[in-house]
């Protein structure tokens, strides 16, 4: 059955994101809207009571989001914070008991709460991805950041071992895949979005760019 949802006429969605039993929304101007189970405070409105219809998110209203991610339990956003302008940091809220929420040991807050290892280390983040149990983040750089669930080296960086012997880290890493270069003859181009599957990750790049010394090697050896 198709439910209609009422917003306010002067507000345009540029981009939704659905999780398991909730939904995040993002309007043209950066404010986010989040209705559906509220359960582990993953709406990010100070509770865990349910939204039957979309609700800003009032503690995000004076910022500006560039990005919404929607996991099972969590979410996550980008915010854009001066004088950052090509990217922002990472919040995120609602229950990571494998270390979704990137904030070390904290694995519940039902407010949006800041990635703090990303301003720490100058790290300006364009897009954000969660799956069920991990996310991943582009970076303008280029470079790839994930946490979470470790299960079958779906992170693809050292991670931390809980002391019940489980495979998961709430810190953010960095992915060690190389990208923008050439990998055994074959170029690999910069990242442009990524899928956090139960215990796998799957990326997709651009076109890879061939440098100046490529391009004259290529002619050198077609010309000979």
């Amino acid at each position: 059955t198709n439910v209609h949802f009422k917003i306010p006429n002067d507000v345009k969605i540029v981009k939704i994101s659905c999780g398991a039993l909730h939904t995040l929304a993002l309007s043209s101007s950066g404010l986010i809207y989040s209705w559906g189970s509220g359960a582990g405070g993953r709406l990010g409105h100070g509770d865990c009571s349910d939204r039957w219809t979309p609700t800003q998110i009032q503690s995000l209203k004076n910022l500006h989001c560039s990005d919404i991610a929607a996991g099972t339990w969590h979410s996550c956003c980008v915010l854009i914070i001066p004088p950052l302008k090509n990217g922002g940091h990472v919040f995120s809220f609602g229950l990571g008991l494998h270390g979704q929420l990137g904030q070390g040991e904290i694995t519940s807050t039902f407010s949006p709460s800041e990635v703090k290892y990303f301003h720490e280390n100058c790290i300006a983040v364009q897009q954000i991805f969660s799956g069920s149990h991990h996310c991943a983040a582009i970076a303008n750089c280029g470079s790839i950041y994930t946490w979470g669930s470790n299960l079958n080296d779906c992170l693809v960086h050292e991670t931390l071992k809980s002391k019940f012997g489980l495979n998961f880290t709430g810190e953010p890493g960095l992915c060690c895949g190389k990208f923008g270069e050439t990998l055994s003859g074959i170029g690999r181009g910069l990242p442009r979005s990524i899928c956090c599957g139960k215990g796998f990750t799957v990326i997709a790049c651009n076109p890879y760019n061939m440098r100046p010394s490529e391009v004259n090697v290529d002619s050198s050896t077609a010309t000979e």
